[in-house]
């Protein structure tokens, strides 16, 4: 049986005495307490989901504050069920904005049930067939493990989540390079960010990005990778860089990398492209022929070909239209490729990112 008593404390410091006795006849039983509005002197959160929420048969859902789902409310319930069973079975979030109560004017376990039951009435219309049990194996595929490592009584399998943007605000920052496709176009490629529902990818003429900068937004959806096109003018150079958005935000920009085209006099004197990337510390030179006859030598360096202190990383001799040259080296600054014909050379510099 369900017992409410109300009263006002009379006492000078408003604490209020409560005695519970147990007849000499009654059975033992497990007694449960609780206050509103007030604190107990000694809390024991553990138990403290109520049915219908402690039933096998039951997803409950405790209450993880909005604005950082790791700080899980004090009023939140917790587990077990007197079967020992894993309870809450997920949190949800609470402090929530909405027409009637404004907002982050909803909250408790009033806020977080109705989001659960929202998530699996939309599973629910593409898996009509399922049960609880199939329903409560989905989420907890996809549920954000949260507080101690694996299950537990506070936020059961983890915050409820399917995925298309993250609850704790914008994604991680991607990690991309580029590289060289073919003689006219190149490729940024880029580890998928699951938490990601577009990428903003960006170029500029300038490593700094002060100025010229022109952006594209690309599905998450799609393939992990954008092709541009090779810059067409003497010394013409194009940085790009990627950043990871969803609907809380975009990322801090990651540098791709950069590229830059030698036609100098026309097609039929020097021409080849090259392009920069950093990976994990190392630096990763690409650079392609594209005479349309006739061999060449390309040559990689670390630092400004021509310029005191740069360094011959490697030569490609004799590379046939069309060929690719690439090394990997220690360290980033600036870096430069140089066509030789001959005797004579010509070189362009990149800055790598």
């Amino acid at each position: 049986p369900l017992e409410v008593a109300t009263g006002n404390a009379v006492s000078a410091d408003g604490t209020l005495a409560v005695t519970v006795s147990r007849r000499g006849n009654a059975q033992p039983r497990r007694l449960e307490l609780f206050v509103w509005g007030g604190t107990l002197e000694n809390s024991v959160p553990t138990y403290s989901v109520a049915p219908p929420a402690d039933s096998a048969n039951a997803l409950a859902a405790g209450a993880a504050a909005s604005w950082d789902a790791s700080f899980l409310q004090p009023y939140s319930g917790r587990g077990p069920a007197w079967t020992g069973a894993v309870k809450p079975d997920f949190a949800a979030p609470d402090v929530v904005s909405t027409a009637t109560f404004g907002p982050m004017g909803f909250a408790g376990t009033s806020a977080a049930s109705p989001h659960l039951a929202g998530v699996v009435a939309l599973i629910k219309q593409v898996y009509p067939w399922w049960g609880v049990a199939e329903m409560r194996a989905f989420l907890r595929s996809r549920a954000l493990d949260l507080g101690p490592a694996g299950p537990d009584n506070g936020y059961g399998y983890g915050l409820v989540y399917m995925g298309g943007g993250s609850p704790f605000g914008p994604p991680p920052a991607p990690t991309a390079a580029l590289q060289p496709l073919d003689n006219a176009r190149a490729w940024v490629t880029w580890a998928a960010v699951p938490e990601a529902t577009t990428y903003r990818l960006c170029r500029s003429p300038s490593p700094a990005f002060d100025g010229g900068i022109a952006c594209t937004d690309l599905s998450a959806d799609g393939y992990s990778f954008a092709v541009v096109d090779v810059p067409r003018g003497d010394l013409e150079a194009h940085y790009y860089r990627l950043e990871a958005c969803n609907p809380f935000g975009c990322s801090a920009p990651t540098p791709a990398g950069g590229i830059v085209r030698r036609q100098w006099p026309d097609a039929t004197g020097w021409d080849f492209y090259a392009t920069v990337s950093t990976y994990a510390g190392y630096t990763i030179v690409k650079a392609r022929n594209l005479r349309a006859t006739g061999s060449a030598d390309l040559e990689l360096y670390q630092g400004l070909q021509g310029f005191p202190g740069a360094l011959l990383r490697h030569t490609c001799a004799g590379l046939a239209p069309g060929g690719q040259c690439e090394a990997v080296w220690p360290g980033g600054g600036f870096v430069s490729v140089a066509q030789a014909l001959g005797p004579w050379r010509v070189g362009g510099g990149l800055l790598a990112p």
